[in-house]
Formats: structure tokens, sequence, C-alpha cells
């Protein structure tokens, strides 16, 4: 029997879905569910919708907490017998409301009990429920000396995977899908499929890269590395409202760095295989290096940032596990946020610091006052050593791996309001500078109005991928996208997983079938 306690606690589960003003008859999933079934009369209904960008909430009929395939499987039939919209969350960090859903929806979160990590020592696996978090790997793992490719971010779920996955490791061991050994998804038609290159290896496929398209992915199994107790990382800090000249500084430093063993190369790829930079500019330019390696090495490594003179320096030996939660704090919950990625094939100086001036208009306290809300711009340029990465053949995976360099922009607010939102679309200039230089075709960036259309953006006050026409398309180039389609029909043929770059089924297959990939 599910649990679902509304506002009278007193009253028996039959009772309370009796007082629940709803349309869907939510009775009928509880007498088979043995999770957690949660309405909006809920005590804790409020903090269920919550999301990482707390403006990516939206007010679901139902959220769900299932703790088995089974009531993974009633939900999903349940949404799709109602025709409600359905999504899936993991950690819900997406700015674009990937992990939410508004009236009428049903969210299937799986933080709650789905969230364990075994760790098999002598085969190297580390087997993680499609809940779980980052910190919850890297902790497990580390008990055993082993370690994948996690976010630099641990409070990140693992949905992030499905995606690729980028991590301090990805110099090393490439990305988060090149270290997956198997994905246990549920589909619509209550098929467990236990997909890997030798089971499934169509879907296996699609997963690596577009792998929110097919159904709840229940577990991931990743191969793991032996680690180092210790790495070298923290935070070098330079006084950009202070001094704009020590972005020169600092991009030069990074350009000797990137560029060592072989002076005056352009390619993107020519730095060590176990080190890697981030470069945030907010009211500071912040550097954090990093070395999977000793001290003594990293002082050497990145000696041309030292010789810039930060202002803080904190560098040194850090647990692996540290290194995993250093910028938590930068991106902690609570704060709206608008975020934007971008491709970057070189590093640009000249650019970098146009960007730089820009930010300082935005975010030096004069103009915090005058606004009357802290808006806050950081774009952060990611330096990380493509080899290995680029080693896997771009047809093996779903994952658009002729992408650059990362890069992204964050404007964080206080308040979740209309008013707030145009103020965005001013501090958003500062994309100007970054989208003149060389992008990829999908990273254009709109923050609208609701219901109104700027240009070709028809994107709403969430700016949510769902919306948007041929973004897919052009993320996974022509080939890719026909070929997900192809495999989309037969997992889930009605669409109903669509909320991150959604992949449209090619057609309605004919009959059911016993499993999804033949």
């Amino acid at each position: 029997m599910g649990i679902l306690i509304e506002s009278k606690p007193q009253l028996s589960s039959h009772e309370e879905l009796q007082d629940q003003p709803s349309s869907f008859p939510f009775s009928i999933l509880q007498s088979s569910f043995t999770g957690d079934l949660l309405t909006p009369l809920h005590s804790s209904y409020s903090s269920s919708i919550t999301r990482w960008a707390i403006n990516a909430s939206r007010p679901a009929s139902l959220v769900a907490y299932p703790k088995s395939p089974k009531d993974i499987s009633l939900v999903m039939s349940f949404a799709q017998t109602n025709g409600m919209k359905l999504t899936v969350k993991g950690g819900g960090h997406s700015c674009m409301g990937a992990s939410s859903v508004g009236e009428g929806g049903v969210v299937v979160d799986l933080q709650k009990y789905f969230g364990g990590v075994r760790v098999d020592e002598g085969k190297k696996l580390a087997y993680v429920g499609g809940g779980a978090v980052w910190k919850d790997v890297d902790k497990e793992t580390m008990k055993y000396g082993l370690a994948t490719v996690g976010g630099t971010v641990n409070h990140v779920s693992l949905k992030y995977t499905l995606g690729g996955g980028v991590g301090w490791l990805t110099g090393e061991l490439g990305l988060s899908i090149d270290n997956l050994e198997q994905v246990t998804t549920f589909e619509l038609d209550s098929n467990v499929v236990t997909t890997s290159l030798a089971s499934h290896p169509d879907l296996f496929w699609a997963l690596r890269g577009a792998g929110s398209n097919f159904g709840v992915v229940t577990e991931f199994v990743f191969r793991l590395h032996p680690q180092r107790k210790t790495v070298f990382s923290g935070f070098l800090i330079y006084p950009l409202l202070l001094d704009l000249g020590k972005i020169d500084e600092v991009f030069a430093a990074t350009s000797e760095w990137w560029y060592r063993l072989k002076p005056g190369s352009t390619s993107n790829s020519e730095s060590g295989e176990n080190d890697t930079v981030n470069v945030d500019m907010d009211l500071d330019v912040i550097v954090i290096p990093f070395l999977n390696g000793p001290e003594s090495a990293g002082k050497e490594i990145y000696k041309g940032f030292f010789d810039s003179e930060p202002k803080v320096n904190t560098t040194g030996d850090l647990l692996y596990e540290e290194m995993n939660a250093l910028m938590n704090d930068d991106y902690a919950h609570g704060l709206c946020r608008y975020m934007r990625g971008f491709s970057q094939s070189k590093i640009d100086v000249p650019r970098a610091h146009k960007v730089a001036e820009l930010i300082d208009q935005f975010n030096h306290p004069t103009k915090i006052i005058e606004r009357g809300e802290s808006f806050k711009v950081t774009v952060v340029y990611e330096y990380i050593p493509l080899r290995k990465r680029d080693s896997i053949p771009v047809e093996a995976t779903a994952f658009p791996r002729d992408l650059a360099n990362n890069g992204f922009m964050v404007i964080t607010w206080e308040r979740d309001t209309k008013e707030n939102w145009e103020t965005a679309k001013v501090v958003k200039r500062v994309d100007k500078p970054i989208s003149s230089g060389e992008l990829h075709p999908n990273n254009k960036c709109y923050i609208d109005v609701p219901n109104t259309h700027v240009g070709d953006a028809q994107e709403n006050l969430d700016h949510r991928v769902r919306g948007r026409k041929h973004a897919s398309r052009l993320l996974f180039g022509e080939d890719k996208y026909e070929k997900l389609q192809r495999i989309k029909v037969q997992c889930d043929p009605d669409n109903m997983f669509n909320s991150w770059f959604a992949i449209q089924p090619a057609q309605k297959r004919p009959t059911q079938v016993s499993t999804p990939i033949v």
C-alpha cells in the first residue's frame, strides 16, 4: 500500500484521497503502489517540487517516489492512461525545467529510493541507482581506492551521464558515458531492459548521449579505475573589479599551460591528460587548477598562474572526495538561475576581455544597488584535455563528440518574478561577445516573457528544451538523429519522455513487442 498523507494526517489514505481536489483517479494508483505519492495537499509537497534553480519549479499534480520497478511501471501506465505529462527527477538541477512538470503532470522522483551504490572491488565495477548523486558514488568507491568520471559538483545526480558527462577525470578517462558498462532502463511497455555492448546494443548506443528519451533509468554500472587518495587543486583568485588587466594575465597563463606540449599549436587538446583548468569570471577571476597528482607537480605545471600573483591562493593537496565538493557552495540550492552553454575551439583573450568588461558592469556593487536586486553573472571557461574523449569514434555513441571545449554562462538572482526576468534579459548582454565566437548552431540562448516571441525564439519563461523545434536534430546531426528516431519508436512511440532534447519517434509501431531492441 502506498502512503499519501495530505493535510489531515488523522484520516486514512482513502479518505484523504477523497478530499483531494483532482480529476485524476489517484486512489486507483495508490491501491498497488508501494512507494510514496504526494499531491498538492501534502505538507511536503512544496519541497517535493522545488528544484535547484527555483525558477525551474513547477506545480505537478502528482509526485511519485517509486520503491520498485513495479512502482515505476504503475505510475508510467497511470500517466499514459490518464493523458498526464511525465518527467523523471534525479537531482533536479536542470534550469530548463527538465525534471519538472506543471499541473496535470507526474514527476517520477528516483532520489529517495533508487540512490544506492554497490562496489564490486574484484571486477572494479560500481552499481549505482538512477537517483544517486555523485557524492554517494565518490564516498563508496573511494573506500576501495577506485573512482570513475563524475560531476564537478557532487550534489548533481547521475542523470547527467545520459548527456555525456564531463568531470575532473575526463582528460584521463574520457566522458562519463565512456565508462559505462551497463544501463538498466524501464520502459512504457513494462519492460525492464538491461543494455550493454552485448545486450540491446542499439539502445545502449542511444542512452549514451540522448538517454533521457527512452525510459526511466534505474541503474548504471560504471567501470572503476584506481584513484590516488589526494589530488592537487584549490582556488586562485584575482581581483576583476580592481584590475581588468588581470584577465589578460590569467588567459595568457591559461594559453601557456594549454599549449605547453606543442608551442604554437592551435589544437584544443594539447595539455596533459591528468590536468584541467576552470576559469570563472564574476566579481573576481577564479582559476581552479586540477592535477591528478601531487602538490609539487601541480605548482610546476601551473607556475604561470602563480606568477600572476593571485590575491587568494588556497591550492594544495585535497582528498579526491573534497575535490568534487570544491564548487558546491558556488552552486548551492535556492536561487533563480539562467544558464547557457557555448563551445570554444581556441583561447581567445580579446573576446574574454570584452566579456570581463560586461561582467564588471553588471556585477559592480553600485549597479546592484541601482537594481535593488542582486544579479550575479558568472562566465565559466572549462579547459579539459580531449584526447581521450576524441579517441572514441564519433559514431560509437549518440553523444556529439565533434563539440569543442565547453563553457557556460550563469545568471543568478533571488526572487522569481516577471520583473526580475525582464532585468535578466538586459543582464544577458554579456552573451553577445560569447555568441559572436565559434559556436555549435544549437547554442543560441533566449530569455523571453511568457507567451511572447522574439525572433525565432518560441520559448516560455522557463526556456525549457521541450518546446524547441529542431534543436535535437541540430545537436546530434542528421544521421544520428534519424537512428535515434528509429530506436525511440520501439521504446517510447508516444513520446512520453520528451523533457530534454526530445527525439520524435520515426513512426508508431503497429504491434507490441516483448523487447524494445532486437
